[in-house]
C-alpha cells in the first residue's frame, strides 16, 4: 500500500509525503503503479526545484519521498502540486486497494 499525504499550510497546498510500495509481490522495477507514482513525484520535485528554482525541503529514501515548499512560494508551486494531486487521485480511482490518500494540515 502506498500512502500519500497532501500537506497543507493555512489551507494552501504546500507539499506531499509518499511512503510504501504498491505491491510486495513484484520485483523492484516491475511494478507499473509504483513506477507511475514515483515518476510523477520526481517530476514534481524536479519542476519545483530545477525549473522554478525554489529551495524546497526534500527527503528521499527507499519507498519514501517528502517535498514541502517554503511559505510564500507562489502560485506556480501550488499549480504544480495541484497537478500532482489530480494525477494521484485519478490513479487512486483505479487502484483504491493500493493507494491511500489523505490531507494533512501543518503549521
Amino acid at each position: 500500500m502506498v500512502s500519500i499525504a497532501f500537506i497543507y499550510r493555512s489551507d494552501v497546498l504546500s507539499g506531499f509525503e509518499m511512503s510504501g510500495h504498491a505491491s510486495d509481490s513484484c520485483t523492484e522495477g516491475e511494478d507499473i503503479l509504483c513506477a507511475a507514482l514515483s515518476s510523477a513525484a520526481y517530476l514534481t520535485a524536479n519542476t519545483i526545484t530545477d525549473v522554478l528554482g525554489v529551495e524546497a525541503e526534500i527527503s528521499v529514501d527507499d519507498g519514501f519521498m517528502r517535498v514541502v515548499v517554503p511559505k510564500g512560494c507562489g502560485e506556480k508551486c501550488v499549480i504544480v502540486l495541484m497537478g500532482l494531486r489530480l494525477h494521484f487521485f485519478a490513479l487512486a480511482e483505479d487502484y483504491s486497494d493500493k493507494i491511500n490518500l489523505i490531507n494533512m494540515e501543518v503549521k
